[in-house]
């Protein structure tokens, strides 16, 4: 993913998150490919993603297996 995609599309995750549960967000780049979002003290690490869906399912998925 070029960077400027890359960021748009973790931003548009981020929005989706917040939203989903009601809480802000917390996003970090760890390094150059590898990306963490934290929510409700459920994190989600991922090198590449297809899309802010594929990142918020994954997010979900954390979430809700807790």
């Amino acid at each position: 993913m070029a960077d400027a995609r890359a960021l748009g599309v973790i931003q548009h995750a981020r929005r989706m998150i917040a939203r989903h549960v009601g809480a802000p967000t917390k996003y970090e780049r760890i390094d150059h490919h590898t990306h963490r979002i934290v929510c409700l003290e459920t994190e989600v690490i991922f090198h590449t993603a297809r899309s802010s869906l594929d990142i918020f399912e994954r997010w979900k998925e954390a979430y809700e297996s807790h």
